[in-house]
């Protein structure tokens, strides 16, 4: 997650300066050198998903519904437990479609033609 962070995102402007105006490191004052470096560790950065929460529809109306990642069930062999919550269903989901699901995943527009 480290690239959306607000350090990654100041470390990238400030990169993106000086190369438009030929600068390096030498010409940077002290804050500006340490926008340049990293204050964390990897790991900090790192994460495991464990839920999604979906709004479909507008600002005025809609529908929530989330899918939830069960630490209980997962173990080494069934370590693809996830769960669908919508309203009163709850089926087994596959994480492996949270790119489609969770509009992360190509948008496929339908159109129809009128004659």
């Amino acid at each position: 997650m480290e690239e959306y962070t607000q350090e990654a995102l100041a470390k990238k402007d400030l990169e993106k300066e000086m190369q438009e105006k030929n600068m390096s490191i030498d010409d940077l004052g002290e804050n500006e050198k340490q926008t340049l470096k990293r204050k964390y560790p990897n790991e900090y950065y790192s994460y495991k998903l464990r839920g999604i929460v979906i709004h479909i529809g507008s600002t005025e109306a809609g529908h929530y519904f989330s899918y939830i990642y069960d630490r209980e069930r997962n173990d080494a062999k069934d370590e693809l437990r996830w769960f669908e919550f919508n309203d009163s269903a709850i089926r087994d989901f596959n994480p492996r479609e949270i790119p489609n699901e969770c509009f992360g995943g190509e948008e496929q527009k339908q159109t129809q033609s009128f004659i």
